[in-house]
């Protein structure tokens, strides 16, 4: 399953950034597929994508919990 966003969304071209999608692509993400295994990453992923339903649009926009 790729759950990449579907759209670019720019900040990946940013050398810094890139460097750190990189690193995790490299070095992270393979640690944590052989520590969950593809069914439970599935899932997870499989969980996201209906959560994304629920989610804000615009999560700044959101009072925060500690605003008055």
């Amino acid at each position: 399953m790729d759950v990449r966003p579907s759209v670019d969304l720019g900040w990946t071209g940013c050398p810094r950034v890139r460097h750190y999608v990189e690193e995790e692509e490299q070095e992270w993400f393979p640690e944590v597929r052989k520590a969950l295994g593809r069914k439970r990453l599935q899932e997870l992923g499989a969980r996201m994508i209906a959560a994304k339903a629920d989610a804000p649009r615009d999560p700044l926009a959101l009072r925060s919990a500690s605003a008055k």
